[in-house]
């Protein structure tokens, strides 16, 4: 039997890709309610994009600790040298890449006033670029390909992609405050 050589590389995308599927699976309604139901967003669509908050940060990212090296933890956000934003009072928005893996997250601050960033994205990492991601990309070129839709929409932010989507509206992409480059 030939033993297959991983790279120290491979094993590390490897432990981001399980760790932000471990989140994604995690998130919780329950810190969101309110501001899911003023936007008209039904838990059934929430749960569709992975989008939530974790209900106990502290005692997530203790179970977490022991299963993942301190490197893919800080990569993804649950441990940072400020607070995390899985900490703050945020909704959490799951980005995918093409495929559809969950590659990383973006925050959304739920608190009023201009006390702290709107925005806070998971740091970049061997899978996740910012600049080269469209959220909700995987979903909408499904949708594209199966209905034979003609018509992509290109949005600003998660949040429009979601308000689209709660009003049947599957085929948006958000650019998530990146700008358009050739990539």
């Amino acid at each position: 039997l030939k033993r297959k050589y991983i790279s120290s590389e491979e094993v590390y995308k490897t432990h981001l890709y399980n760790l932000t599927r471990d989140i994604a699976n995690n998130l919780s309604l329950d810190p969101i309610k309110e501001y899911a139901e003023t936007r008209g967003w039904t838990p059934k669509l929430l749960s569709k994009y992975n989008i939530g908050a974790l209900s106990n940060y502290a005692k997530f990212l203790e179970a977490m600790k022991p299963k993942y090296p301190e490197k893919v933890l800080r990569a993804v956000g649950l441990i940072s040298n400020s607070i995390s934003l899985f900490e703050e009072n945020r909704i959490i928005f799951t980005l995918h890449d093409p495929k559809g893996r969950p590659i990383g997250f973006t925050g959304r601050t739920l608190e009023s006033g201009e006390t702290k960033r709107k925005y806070v994205n998971s740091s970049n990492s061997s899978i996740f670029k910012k600049s080269n991601i469209l959220y909700n990309l995987h979903r909408a070129k499904n949708v594209l390909n199966k209905n034979k839709f003609n018509t992509l929409y290109i949005v600003e932010g998660q949040a429009d992609v979601i308000s689209l989507a709660s009003h049947d509206i599957f085929s948006a992409v958000a650019i998530s405050g990146t700008s358009f480059t050739d990539n």
